[in-house]
């Protein structure tokens, strides 16, 4: 049996939705290379029949988290380097995507998976976020087990309060449950994909540390 995905034919094309049914297929392969518990429980959540475009209305992770456009560096680093099977995919949905700027981290992500997103998930949060440039997301903590996967662009994360680390185009950075990490830019903003797995994906138990 295919995926499936409904649609609100008010606010959702038939353009949009073959455009993400090939983001999120190509999503798949990208967690699919990896070799974690999590890179593979994502793949195989992305991979399953029977996912269905919301038709109530969609919230962001926090309440507190303002709607914003799509941010314009995403444009600008489309244009910078070669761009993988998931990036051009991605160009293809993003300016329609709900993007959110969050209170914590006053970043812009677009979670499309998620259990008040435009594809309901109590298992899985997936979806885009943007670090801009010359930025610090400090140390914090969740229950779940997270993973980003960069698109485009350059940043450096620490885990367990280690040296930071280079990660370009491609890099699959996979944080285990309540490890503490944090994530920094400088000249270059970053693009990345990420997903939270796992028994909790609340965000009853995100903090800073």
């Amino acid at each position: 049996m295919g995926r499936t995905y409904g649609v609100r034919p008010q606010m959702v094309s038939k353009h949009f939705e073959l455009n993400l049914k090939r983001f999120l297929a190509a999503a798949s392969d990208e967690f699919a290379a990896g070799t974690s518990p999590a890179t593979r429980r994502t793949a195989q959540i992305l991979r399953s029949s029977g996912i269905t475009i919301a038709d109530t209305p969609r919230a962001p992770i926090h309440g507190n988290d303002a709607a914003c456009s799509p941010p314009d560096e995403i444009n600008m680093l489309l244009g910078n380097q070669p761009q993988s099977a998931c990036l051009t995919a991605a160009a293809s949905v993003y300016r329609e995507l709900d993007w959110y700027e969050s209170t914590k981290s006053h970043t812009p992500y677009a979670e499309i998976i998620g259990p008040t997103s435009l594809i309901r998930s109590l298992e899985l949060r997936f979806g885009l976020f943007l670090l801009y440039s010359n930025i610090v997301y400090p140390d914090h903590q969740h229950a779940a087990d997270e993973v980003y996967i960069v698109l485009a662009g350059t940043g450096e994360w620490s885990l367990n309060r280690e040296p930071y680390q280079d990660k370009t185009a491609g890099a699959i950075i996979d944080i285990p449950s309540l490890t503490v990490h944090a994530m920094r830019t400088t000249q270059e903003p970053t693009l990345m994909l990420f997903s939270w797995t796992g028994v909790d994906i609340s965000f009853e138990t995100y903090q800073f540390c």
